[in-house]
């Protein structure tokens, strides 16, 4: 019997092994498998974290593309100040890139005209066409000075032979009257006709003329070809 009861110890001792597996309950450790909890790093990895896509959708903020569009603004285009003349305006150049100065009569069409005497054909500032001005006395005594200079030294060019083919010539036109000076013979009227037709074209008669005081001046002759 008593042996009986060391059976009943080993087994109750046995039995009451149960109890400790019963840690089994350690098993509980299961709960530890709550760790899925925090496997519930899914969650943090999850979506959330995924929602850094949001974040990449920085490559809305890659709307930066718009941001590059200012390489198209300011991208290639390194322009300098520019300042036109007037008459001229700013356009944009071809390509879109910087600018250059551009009359502002292209494409204008002017009348044709003739400006009566005293007054002469003349572009204002800031306009296509052009118009007549009035000249000044002495810029129109100015310029029928330079235009008989030119004749004068024209003509005197052609040679002469004898001192009878060479002669005075005394002006007297809407421009200047004078005091004579030497010219061939055979180019005597040409001259006159040439100032005369300059003067009545260019010089207003409203210019007063100024007589100079003329000296006597001896015949001319002709010396080496030429009339003196």
């Amino acid at each position: 019997m008593v042996q009986g009861g060391d059976e009943g110890d080993g087994s109750g001792a046995d039995g009451g092994s149960t109890s400790q597996g019963a840690t089994s309950n350690l098993g509980a450790t299961t709960s530890r498998a709550g760790r899925s909890a925090m496997g519930g790093r899914p969650a943090v990895g999850g979506t959330s974290t995924g929602g850094r896509v949001g974040v990449a959708g920085t490559t809305s903020a890659g709307g930066a593309v718009s941001v590059a569009g200012t390489s198209a603004i300011g991208g290639a285009c390194a322009c300098p100040a520019i300042a036109c003349a007037p008459g001229y305006k700013v356009v944009p150049n071809p390509d879109g890139c910087c600018y250059h100065c551009e009359s502002i009569c292209n494409n204008v069409m002017c009348p044709a005209f003739a400006c009566g005497p005293g007054s002469h054909l003349e572009v204002p500032s800031g306009q296509c066409c052009a118009t007549c001005i009035a000249d000044s006395c002495e810029l129109q005594l100015k310029s029928y000075q330079m235009f008989r200079q030119q004749l004068v030294d024209k003509y005197s060019s052609f040679p002469c032979m004898i001192d009878a083919d060479c002669s005075l010539y005394y002006e007297k036109n809407e421009c200047a009257i004078g005091c004579g000076f030497v010219v061939p013979t055979t180019q005597f009227a040409n001259l006159d006709s040439n100032l005369q037709s300059y003067a009545q074209a260019n010089c207003s008669p409203s210019c007063p003329q100024q007589v100079p005081p003329c000296l006597p001046r001896p015949a001319p002759v002709c010396l080496q070809g030429r009339c003196q």
